[in-house]
C-alpha cells in the first residue's frame, strides 16, 4: 500500500522543494534565519524525495523477485506433477498389456490399485475436474481387445482411455 503512493510523495516533495526554493530566492534574499530554514526544510524535502524513490524501487525489485521465484515454484510444480503422471501412464501401459494377454489372468486388482490411486493424486495435486475428466471414457471410440471377455475388454478400453487422457493432462501442464 505504501509502495503505490512512494512516487506521488517523491514528486510532492519535490514540487514543495521547488516552491521552497523560488519563495527564498524572490521573498527572504535579507532574511538570513528564514533562508537558513528554507534551506532546511527543502534539504528535508529532498531527503524524503530520495527516500520515496529508492522505497518504490525497493518494492518494485522485491515484487518482481517474489513474481520469478513463484514463476519457479509453478514450473517445478508442473514438472513434479507431469513426471508422477508419466509413471501412471508407465503403470498404466504395462496393465494395457497384461490385460491384452488372454493367457493370463485379468489384472484387474492392481488395475484397481493404480485407478485408486491416480484419482487421488488427480484430486490431491490438481483438482476433481482431472478426475471427472479422466473417468470420461468417451476420448476412445467403439476399439479394444476383443477377446471374448466383456469384462477384460471393458478393462483394457478403460485404461487405455485413462492413459490417452493422461497424456493430454500432460500436454496442458506445459514442457
Amino acid at each position: 500500500m505504501l509502495a503505490d503512493y512512494s512516487v506521488v510523495v517523491a514528486s510532492l516533495a519535490a514540487g514543495i522543494s521547488a516552491f521552497i526554493a523560488v519563495v527564498v530566492v524572490q521573498f527572504y534574499k535579507d532574511h538570513p534565519i528564514a533562508k537558513v530554514v528554507l534551506v532546511v526544510a527543502t534539504g528535508l524535502f529532498a531527503v524524503i524525495t530520495s527516500g520515496a524513490i529508492i522505497w518504490n524501487q525497493h518494492q518494485i525489485i522485491a515484487l518482481r523477485d517474489a513474481d520469478i521465484a513463484q514463476k519457479a515454484a509453478d514450473t517445478a510444480r508442473k514438472k513434479e506433477i507431469r513426471e508422477t503422471i508419466g509413471s501412471y501412464i508407465g503403470a498404466l501401459n504395462t496393465l494395457i498389456a497384461a490385460t491384452a494377454d488372454t493367457s493370463k489372468l485379468s489384472p484387474l486388482d492392481e488395475a484397481n490399485k493404480v485407478w485408486f490411486k491416480l484419482q487421488a493424486y488427480l484430486k490431491d495435486n490438481l483438482d476433481q475436474s482431472y478426475v471427472t475428466r479422466m473417468l470420461d471414457t468417451s476420448i476412445v471410440g467403439p476399439i479394444g481387445t476383443r477377446s471374448g471377455d466383456v469384462r477384460r475388454d471393458n478393462l483394457w478400453h478403460d485404461l487405455y482411455a485413462a492413459s490417452l487422457r493422461l497424456e493430454e493432462f500432460s500436454r496442458q501442464l506445459g514442457a
